[in-house]
């Protein structure tokens, strides 16, 4: 049997293509990049759904000033798959 090592959701990140599990074991081998600049609620929906399916989340905050991102933030800091980067100036999308 080969060995196989779970790397991010628990996909194999080894042996065939055709082994490995597909989006319906609810994690793709993607990352995913979130910009957020004062987003509220609509951020922990956004991040939730975005855990839940991908390997890797990066939410990179452009200098948010509302309570909810603190909330938010706070909440799921320390969740394994996501990465936060905070900006001290608004540096606008394309940078973030």
């Amino acid at each position: 049997m080969e060995n196989r090592h779970d790397v991010g959701c628990g996909l194999p990140t080894d042996g065939p293509l055709s082994e490995r599990p597909s989006h319906s074991s609810g994690c793709e081998p993607v990352s995913i990049v979130i910009v957020n600049h004062n987003a509220g609620r609509l951020l922990a929906e956004c991040l939730e759904a975005a855990l839940a399916q991908a390997r890797e989340v990066i939410l990179v905050d452009n200098a948010s000033t509302s309570a909810p991102f603190e909330a938010v933030a706070a909440r799921l800091a320390t969740h394994p798959r996501l990465r936060i980067i905070r900006s001290k100036i608004n540096t606008g999308f394309a940078t973030g």
